[in-house]
């Protein structure tokens, strides 16, 4: 894991989503995170994939007490509750995604099924509550991930399973110059570090789960910055960033700093699952 980009901090993330989430939702959906392009021709195609797939490799089950870490505008948590019945707890750290994901859950009547709640991940507390804890693209955002790890494995109940999706860097060494294209990535996008898809995994045993599956889905996700791209070349768009604040520049330039970072190998996007096993 490279060094903490020490300028990023919890109030700067909460900042950042509170001012752009209207803006994320406008010009990209409900759901704040890649989308899986293998068949997909939309963006809302390409991110329902993505899901899709997670849940499968999770195999979550009709019913399940769901956690959805990180839950934006609560894409993911409505989604389990309409397509699998899940009983689902959204935390964001955002004020302005909680109430969006509030409306959305009330407009879409799967109130009595999801709540959310505002919540910093970095310190969950939940003991043995949940039959998954589903994170995608928020472990980026925390401080101390192995931490984060041990915290949501507490969550689980006996048989539960962690359902994850990270960006994720290079576990090979690094040039200068790749180190400092990671570090740009870091630094707009409001990632405090990225971890390795190795630690990832030794961070996910190291808190007592046992290791389902590690895909590296780079190739089937990366086009999305490409898209990303050029939503930021509609004119619409192009005349807001003319107003924007320096950090949503950053942001923004980000997107073709990722792309590279992608098609240079030195980082990709890993999908995780793991299971709490039940005492013998």
């Amino acid at each position: 894991m490279m060094r903490a980009d020490q300028s990023v901090t919890n109030s700067a993330i909460r900042k950042h989503y509170d001012r752009l989430s209207i803006l994320y939702r406008t010009f990209w959906g409900d759901h704040i995170h890649h989308g899986l392009w293998e068949h997909a021709r939309t963006a809302k195609e390409a991110q329902i994939a993505l899901i899709e797939r997670l849940a499968a490799k999770a195999k979550i089950q009709p019913g399940w007490h769901v956690l959805d870490v990180g839950c934006g505008l609560g894409g993911s948590s409505i989604w389990l509750a309409q397509n699998l019945a899940c009983s689902v707890l959204g935390v964001t750290i955002s004020p302005v995604q909680l109430d969006i994901a509030k409306r959305r859950a009330f407009r879409q009547r799967v109130a009595g099924q999801v709540q959310f709640r505002l919540e910093d991940a970095n310190f969950l507390t939940y003991e043995n509550s949940f039959n998954c804890v589903w994170i995608i693209e928020c472990s980026e955002h925390l401080f101390d991930k192995a931490d984060f790890l041990r915290r949501a494995a507490a969550a689980l109940r006996p048989g539960g399973v962690l359902a994850l999706c990270a960006w994720v860097m290079s576990d090979g060494p690094l040039a200068d110059s790749g180190r400092d294209l990671i570090a740009r990535v870091c630094h707009g996008m409001l990632c405090p570090s990225l971890g390795t898809n190795r630690e990832y995994c030794q961070w996910i045993t190291d808190a007592g789960l046992c290791l389902r599956t590690s895909d590296d889905i780079t190739a089937a996700v990366s086009k999305t910055w490409d898209v990303c791209r050029n939503i930021t070349e509609k004119p619409v768009v192009r005349e807001i960033l003319k107003n924007a604040e320096s950090d949503t520049l950053q942001f923004v330039a980000a997107f073709s700093d990722i792309a590279h970072a992608y098609a240079g190998g030195l980082m990709g996007y890993g999908m995780f699952t793991a299971v709490k096993e039940r005492p013998s």
